[in-house]
C-alpha cells in the first residue's frame, strides 16, 4: 500500500511530506519533499491564542486548504497512485490532564481536495483514556526502525524511546529546536543556528543553568509530555534574559545535552538520533562529551530519514489505522488501553 505521511512540525519550518510502500516485510521509501508554509499562515498559527472564534475557524480552513494544495502539488508529477493520506496537523494545544489537545489540519478538506482518503487526529482517543496522547513515534521506532536501545528525536521538542531490559518508555525531554531556534531568529535573524555555530562561540553561564533547571517538569517521572505553548509561554518567556547571545545559545545548547544524556541511562547501547537537531553538531559533540563514559554509539541515520521519520511516522499510522491494528501504545502513554486512532474521511 503506497501511502503519504504528512507532518507539521512546532518549528514552522514548513510541511515534511513522505510517501512509502509498506508490505508486511517493512517499507521503502519513494519520495520526500519540505513544503514551506506561507508568511500570513505562519503568523496566524504563531499568534493563534489572540484570534476570535471565527478567526480560528478560518484559520483552520485556510491551512487546510494551503496543506491539501501543498499535496496536490507534491504528488502531481509522481509516477504512481497514493491510495492514503496521514496527517499529523499542527498542534496548537496539548494538555493531556485537562484532557484537550488540538492539531489543525481537517481531514474532510484534504481529502475531498486531494480525491484520496485521509486520516487524521491520532492523539485525542488516547488522552480520552487517560493516556499522555504522545509519544506516537514508539510504534514506529519497534517496528521499522528496529534495532537500537535508545530512539533519540531532537525535532522542536526532544523526545526519547527507551527499550532496554525489555521495557519500553518514551516521552518528552526538553525543549530543543523550538528554543535555539527562536533565540536565533531574534539576536541574529536567522532561522536557526547552523550547526550550532553560534553556540560553540560562547560560554557557559552556570548561573543561567539554575534558572533554566528550576522547572518543576524536568523532575516529572515518565508519561510526560511537553505543550508548545508551555514552551512559548511559561519556559522561554522567563529564561530569555541572557546578557549574551552566544552565551545563551551555548548554555541552552549544553543544557537540552545535559537533559538527554540524564535520560540515558544504560551503559554499553546505542541511540538512533533523527529530527533537525542531528544536523546541530555543537549539540552532538556536547552529548557525546556528557556519554563518553557510557560507551554509547550516537547513530545519525541517512539524511532522508533524519528529515523525515515523522513524516514517515504518519503515513505507518494511517497504515495501522486503516487494517485495524493498534497504533497508539498504552505502554508508553499510560492510556487505559492501546488504540487504533484516526478519524478516517473517505475522498
Amino acid at each position: 500500500m503506497i501511502i503519504l505521511g504528512v507532518m507539521s512540525g512546532s518549528s514552522l519550518d514548513g510541511l515534511d511530506m513522505a510517501v512509502i510502500d509498506i508490505k508486511e516485510s517493512g517499507y521503502q521509501l519513494l519520495h520526500t519533499a519540505t513544503t514551506p508554509l506561507s508568511t500570513d499562515i505562519t503568523e496566524r498559527l504563531k499568534a493563534y491564542n489572540s484570534l476570535s472564534p471565527l478567526e480560528y475557524i478560518k484559520l483552520e480552513k485556510d491551512f487546510s486548504k494551503s496543506l491539501a494544495q501543498s499535496i496536490i502539488t507534491f504528488l502531481a508529477p509522481l509516477d504512481y497512485h497514493v491510495s492514503l493520506i496521514g496527517v499529523h496537523g499542527h498542534t496548537i494545544v496539548h494538555i493531556p490532564n485537562e484532557g484537550l489537545t488540538i492539531q489543525l489540519g481537517n481531514g474532510g478538506i484534504i481529502s475531498a481536495m486531494t480525491g484520496i482518503d485521509t486520516i487524521t487526529d491520532f492523539r485525542i482517543q488516547d488522552i480520552t483514556k487517560g493516556g499522555e496522547g504522545t509519544p506516537l513515534v514508539s510504534i514506529a521506532d519497534i517496528n521499522l526502525f528496529s534495532g537500537y536501545d535508545y530512539y533519540l528525536n531532537l525535532g522542536g521538542i526532544a523526545n526519547i524511546t527507551c527499550t532496554t531490559n525489555g521495557n519500553l518508555i518514551a516521552y518528552d525531554i526538553c525543549p530543543c529546536n523550538q528554543v535555539l531556534n527562536h533565540l536565533s531568529k531574534k539576536y541574529y535573524d536567522l532561522p536557526y543556528d547552523d550547526k550550532g555555530k553560534i553556540a560553540r562561540s560562547g560560554k557557559l553561564i552556570k548561573d543561567y543553568i539554575k534558572e533554566i533547571d528550576s522547572f518543576d517538569y524536568w523532575n516529572k517521572k515518565a508519561p510526560k509530555s511537553l505543550d508548545n505553548n508551555w514552551i512559548k509561554q511559561e519556559f522561554i518567556a522567563n529564561v530569555d534574559n541572557s546578557p549574551s547571545a552566544e552565551n545563551q545559545l551555548n548554555t541552552m545548547t549544553r543544557w537540552i545535552a545535559e537533559k538527554i544524556a540524564a535520560a540515558i541511562t544504560e551503559n554499553d547501547t546505542s541511540v538512533y538520533i533523527t529530527g533537525g537537531g542531528a544536523y546541530n553538531t555543537f549539540l552532538i559533540e556536547c552529548l557525546e562529551t556528557l556519554t563518553s563514559e557510557q560507551n554509547i554509539d550516537l547513530i545519525i541515520d541517512d539524511q532522508k530519514i533524519v528529515d523525515y521519520k515523522e513524516a514517515i511516522l504518519m503515513a505507518y499510522l494511517a497504515y495501522l489505522r486503516i487494517t485495524t491494528q493498534h497504533n497508539v501504545l498504552s505502554q508508553v502513554t499510560k492510556a487505559e488501553s492501546n488504540s487504533i486512532a484516526g478519524a478516517y474521511y473517505k475522498s
